[in-house]
This record gives structure tokens, C-alpha cells and sequence, in this order.
């Protein structure tokens, strides 16, 4: 039975939380990949929106056996010993000329021990929470969902077109996992979810449907810890609150938040988990003090997570991280409030798997990101390239596999692999985002074409002045060389809810703003014309 009002269901979560200590958090879950993968719904295949994902390092366009996936050389949680996989779509925020990049932030996950009768998850346990492609609050999976602005009042809303008269700084993509499981063990299920169950608790005398609740019904009678993943997104200058309907929008297209959702992939050293549960379970929690609790302290190392580095392929597209990208990866126009199906598009080509050539870093939230980019020739100087997401001066691009703990599992690409594997139809970028000619004439921009239902107003064509040959080129897209002569400034102040510590030891660059300049997006949704006139590439 689900509980048939959204005040009814916080009342039990507060009192809940009141209650005996009976769980611990794991912090600082640095982001492995934000990439069209997920190997439970599109296994083999590129995946029909971006996820943001976090844990294991060999994490893949198919599922591992639960060997493989213990035998992962590291793990981006805090723990070592947790081998698991997380993962739920991407946030982006949409600038007022409809184009979008992600919104960065940290991630961490609870883990609730509501009983003592709590048993570790089964090798290979997978699940999923929550509706990617239809919409509807009143059914069981969407029970979990928990959004909130600031860290605030929980609901399934995003706060767009909200009354938030301060605005949101921060916004937490928060859901539940159900954790009762069949009496068999098993593992999955078609749909992914039915295998499993929520816990249930008392709403007067009655049972009902909880998602952090104390006892399994019947049907579902194993009691599994309960998860609570939390993917938290920090809104900065460069992506400032807009109280509109889709100022932030879900990888999917979606705008009211009612479909979040998230997957999970046990990998816990069988033991570690069970000794946690036994050690620090119910009644014995140590919320965010994992040192207290002797399981996991053994193999506990903030440094460890901060190094470790997917190690396989991934799609080759753009997602947001280098430039701000006209639309959302795959078939995902925007999806509004009172729409409950998700809008269709015309079928769009998919990219080739491909070893990524440099990483994104942040230094904010110490998220080294793969990136696959047809800009970047293998002999470029990357110290001369950043891109255009985050704060000022935070953000930049290295070598892929010159660093990370796994480092002799890396496997960098090269240019033309990737230029080969991008989608049939797609244009090759410019290389270095930097055109001239040399006679000094106007090069014809032309968009490219975008599905309307995403779109405010058509992109026009508009016309380029070109400098001479020898006069400094100007950046066609969003992300440009860096000016060697560029002022140093301290880093900007990092919020106090994010996951990670700012980094003191690099050197950040003053620059202009672009993610807000002005017809990005209809520079970012062109391509060069070649018509009549020949024109020369800069790297």
C-alpha cells in the first residue's frame, strides 16, 4: 500500500529519523563517468540519457559478474571495500539561449539498518528506483524520490517555477532503494524493481508502504540495509537560479523532477558488509564517523577515491562538460509538467564506444571526468585549453591516463579513433574551436538542425567576420585557448554542503565568462560552411 499523501509519508520519515542510531554515510563519492552508459536498462548499447556515475572502476556498457565487479582495481567511494556501482541521470542547467551544460556537485549514500534482522545484499544484487520514461507519483517505484532546494522540505518536484523567493544555491537529487527482497535471493527481475520491495511501517494501526521502513511485507520477506543516494548540484555565476519551468532539467528532458531515478550494483566484499551491519547496524549507527566503525575504517581513504579512474570506454559525445551543448545527448527533448509520457523525437544516430583522450577536472569537487574530444590532436598543448563549466579559473583539461592509481589500466585515445567512432551524420569539430581565412572574407555559420520540441524560438543563420591571416582568431565555440599571460586570482569560496575540500596546490586562470555569452547557442548549434571558400584550422 503506498501512502496517499506526501505529508504522511514525511511524518514517518521524520519520526523515523529520531530514532535509535542505525545507519552510517558514506561521503566524498567522486564521479567515475557522465556518459550515455547503463548496463542494467542498455546493456551493450548507448544508453537513452546521460547518467552521472559513481564507484567501481570497471564499470561498463554491460554488468559485470559479481567476481569481475569485486576484482575492480578501485573505487571512487570512500570505501574501499564497496566495489559498488551508483548511478542516476545528470542534472543540466538550461542558459536563456536554450543551450545546456551539467551542474556539478558530490554525492554521497546512506545506508539504513532499520532492524536487527538486517542481511547483507546478494553478489550481484541490482536494482532500480523510480520512472525514466513515463510519469507517475501515485506508482510504487516512484515512492522513493526525494528532491529538495537548499537542502529543505523533501519533495518530487525540482523547484522550477516555484515560489523560492532567495532562490535555490543547491539542489539534492535525493532516492530511496527499496530493501526487501524475495525469500529465493534474486538478484534482478525483468523490469528491474519487482524482484524487490519497500519496507513497511505503522501509520496509526495501519502498515504501510515506507521507503526507510522497519519490517518487509510477506511477498518480499529478506531484509536488505536500505539505500538513500543522494546526488547533490551546486548552482554558481555562471549558472545562476532562474525561476522558470525548465531552468534545470534532467538528462532525460525532464523538468518537474517526478522522474529521477537510480541504479544500483552490489559489489561489497561480502564480509565488509556484514561485519558493518553486525558492528554499525541498528542501534550501533555512526552516521559519518567511519572511523568509528572498525569494517569499514579498515579500508577507508578519502586520497584513494579521489584517484581512482574509469578504466574502460565511453561513448563517444559531447555531454556538457567541455562547452554547452545545443541538446540533450539522444532522444530527450524537453519534458514539461502535465505531460505524463515522455515526448518522442525523430530516431537520432548513436556514437561508437571510444577510449577517452584527456579528463575534465574540477577543482572544486576534484572530479577528474573522460572526455572523449575531436578538438584536441594528439600532439595539442592541452595546458592551453579549459573548458567553459564551472566556477571561474576551476575548471580544466589533461591527458587521459597520465595519472590516477589505476594509471596502468588507462587506455588514452587517440584523435582520429575518436573522430572515426562519432555518430553517423555528426560533423568533426574544429580542431582547437578556432577558425580563420586567409583572404580575410565572411565565412557563413549555418545551424545545424534541432528537434523544436526543445527549443524557445528557431536559430537563425547568422554571418562571422573572419580577421586576417596573422590577426588573432576569434573562438567559435565556447571553450578557447588560455591567454599565457592571464592574471592568477584566488580560487572562489567553495560551499560549505559540497563534497570535497577545494584543491590549494593548482594555479587558477581569471577568464570571461562563457557560459552565458551572448548566441552561444547558435554558435554552438553550427557547423563551417565549405561551400566556396577554403579555410584554415588552428590548434
Amino acid at each position: 500500500m503506498i501512502l496517499s499523501t506526501f505529508l504522511a509519508t514525511s511524518a514517518i520519515m521524520s519520526s523515523l529519523a529520531l530514532g535509535a542510531a542505525d545507519h552510517w554515510i558514506v561521503t566524498q563519492l567522486q564521479t567515475l563517468t557522465i556518459s550515455r552508459m547503463d548496463p542494467i536498462v542498455n546493456p551493450n548499447d548507448v544508453s537513452g540519457h546521460v547518467h552521472r556515475v559513481v564507484g567501481a572502476s570497471n564499470f561498463n556498457w554491460h554488468l559485470n559478474d559479481p567476481q569481475t565487479q569485486l576484482d575492480a582495481a578501485c573505487s571512487s567511494t570512500i570505501i574501499g571495500d564497496d566495489k559498488s556501482n551508483y548511478w542516476a541521470p545528470q542534472l543540466y542547467y538550461r542558459h536563456p539561449n536554450n543551450t545546456f551544460t551539467p551542474v556539478l556537485g558530490g554525492v554521497r549514500v546512506y545506508y539504513f539498518n532499520k532492524n536487527k534482522d538486517v542481511k547483507p545484499f546478494p553478489p550481484g544484487l541490482n536494482m532500480i528506483s523510480g520512472l525514466a520514461m513515463k510519469r507517475d507519483l501515485k506508482a510504487t517505484q516512484s515512492l522513493g524520490v526525494k528532491i529538495s532546494c537548499d537542502h529543505g522540505l523533501q519533495t518530487q518536484w525540482l523547484p522550477n517555477g516555484t515560489s523560492h523567493p532567495g532562490g535555490c544555491g543547491s539542489i539534492s537529487m535525493g532516492i530511496y532503494f527499496p530493501s526487501c527482497g524475495l525469500a529465493n535471493g534474486a538478484t534482478s527481475s525483468s523490469d528491474h524493481f519487482s524482484h524487490m520491495a519497500w519496507p513497511q511501517s505503522y501509520n496509526g494501526p495501519n502498515l504501510v508502504d515506507d521507503p526507510n521502513g522497519i519490517v518487509c511485507p510477506a511477498s518480499h520477506p529478506i531484509k536488505y540495509p536500505t539505500i538513500f543516494a543522494e546526488f547533490n548540484y551546486y548552482l554558481d555565476a555562471d549558472h545562476p537560479w532562474r525561476n522558470d519551468e525548465c531552468t534545470l532539467v534532467l538528462s532525460n528532458g525532464d523538468c518537474t523532477g517526478n522522474n529521477f531515478h537510480a541504479d544500483f550494483v552490489n559489489g561489497w566484499v561480502p564480509q565488509t558488509l556484514k561485519d558493518a551491519i553486525s558492528q554499525c547496524g541498528y542501534g550501533k549507527g555512526v552516521g559519518d564517523k567511519l572511523d568509528a566503525c572498525a569494517p569499514l575504517k579498515k579500508t577507508k581513504s578519502e586520497p584513494k577515491s579521489w584517484e581512482c579512474r574509469l578504466d574502460g570506454k565511453i561513448p563517444d559525445e559531447e555531454v556538457g562538460l567541455w562547452r554547452p551543448i545545443s541538446k540533450l545527448p539522444g532522444c530527450n527533448p524537453l519534458w514539461k509538467s502535465g505531460v505524463s509520457q515522455k515526448p518522442d523525437c525523430a530516431s537520432t544516430s548513436k556514437p561508437g564506444y571510444v577510449f577517452p583522450n584527456a579528463y575534465f577536472e574540477n577543482l572544486k569537487f576534484r572530479n577528474k571526468i573522460p572526455v572523449a574530444l575531436g578538438e584536441l590532436k594528439d600532439d595539442a598543448d592541452i595546458t592551453k585549453f579549459f573548458p567553459s563549466v564551472g566556477d571561474n579559473g576551476a575548471g580544466r583539461l589533461g591527458w587521459w591516463g597520465s595519472e590516477g592509481s589505476n594509471k596502468d589500466q588507462l587506455t588514452k585515445g587517440t584523435w582520429q579513433a575518436i573522430i572515426n567512432s562519432l555518430a553517423p551524420g555528426t560533423n568533426p569539430p574544429a580542431i582547437g574551436n578556432m577558425y580563420t581565412k586567409p583572404d580575410g572574407g565572411e565565412e557563413t555559420v549555418e545551424p545545424q538542425g534541432q528537434d523544436s520540441s526543445s527549443e524557445d524560438e528557431s536559430t537563425p543563420t547568422e554571418t562571422h567576420e573572419v580577421p586576417k591571416e596573422g590577426s588573432t582568431p576569434p573562438p567559435v565555440l565556447a571553450a578557447q585557448p588560455i591567454d599565457d599571460d592571464a592574471e592568477t586570482t584566488s580560487p572562489a569560496s567553495t560551499p560549505v554542503e559540497a563534497e570535497g575540500a577545494e584543491s590549494t596546490s593548482a594555479k587558477y586562470c581569471k577568464r570571461k565568462k562563457r557560459g552565458l555569452i551572448p548566441r552561444a547557442g547558435e554558435v554552438l548549434s553550427s557547423h563551417l560552411s565549405r561551400r566556396s571558400r577554403r579555410r584554415s584550422i588552428h590548434g
